[in-house]
């Protein structure tokens, strides 16, 4: 006999194979938009990926920001867009250089910080990223995946001011470091649950967060000791 019961339950189960198709359609595009031809391949069909195999979801805890310090970081006159080489492109360091000159970009300064998971807490938001299908934490399952295959370097990412960024040129470019520098695919097994996720090698500041994720670089800056 069908019920308001049944109803409700197809009705559910249509909107989740809405989303999942959503979903499969935003993922393609991002792979055909940012994968050279030879990964795609690769990764899209034939489906090779990195293997990695977890016993548990992994956990992190970081301190909030201090509202009321955080409100009273300084930014300069005139702000500059960055590209953040993260801890899985600093191998290819020279290689994104080049690629930023090859864009006629133009490096201003650079900052090192060493405390990249926090950055990435505040400026990336990843405790709110999960996967969904299974909700696992895939903001988390970047940084022990950095920790695993990046342990000397994981919490360790460089900051490149650029002088003549604009928000379009940098996604661009972005998109191209992406296709020559590649992007990092793992097929992650979380007891008897998996997903496919990825690391890319850099970040590029957009006009709508710039001013937000400077604040966030600045609070977290330490200090240059005096001699």
């Amino acid at each position: 006999m069908w019920t308001p019961y049944n109803t409700a339950m197809s009705n559910t189960s249509f909107a989740k194979n809405v989303i999942f198709v959503r979903k499969i359609i935003k993922r393609t595009y991002w792979r055909l938009t940012n994968l050279s031809r030879k990964q795609f391949f690769l990764e899209f069909v034939l489906r090779r990926f990195t293997t990695v195999r977890l016993d548990a979801s992994p956990e992190y805890h970081f301190t909030p920001l201090d509202q009321g310090k955080f409100a009273k970081v300084m930014l300069p006159d005139t702000p500059e867009f960055f590209v953040m080489i993260k801890p899985s492109g600093l191998p290819r360091e020279h290689d994104i250089k080049r690629l930023i000159s090859q864009a006629h970009f133009h490096i201003s300064h650079e900052e090192v910080y060493h405390n990249f998971f926090e950055l990435a807490f505040h400026i990336f938001h990843i405790d709110k990223i999960h996967d969904y299908r299974h909700h696992l934490p895939e903001g988390y399952l970047w940084l022990k995946l950095l920790k695993h295959f990046y342990p000397a370097h994981c919490h360790t990412a460089k900051i490149l001011y650029i002088r003549n960024g604009s928000e379009a040129g940098l996604k661009r470019l972005k998109t191209r470091i992406r296709k020559e520098v590649g992007v990092e695919f793992f097929q992650v097994h979380v007891g008897n649950l998996k997903m496919v996720t990825c690391m890319t090698p850099v970040h590029t500041s957009d006009l709508a967060t710039l001013e937000y994720e400077l604040r966030v670089l600045r609070y977290f800056k330490k200090p240059k000791s005096r001699s």
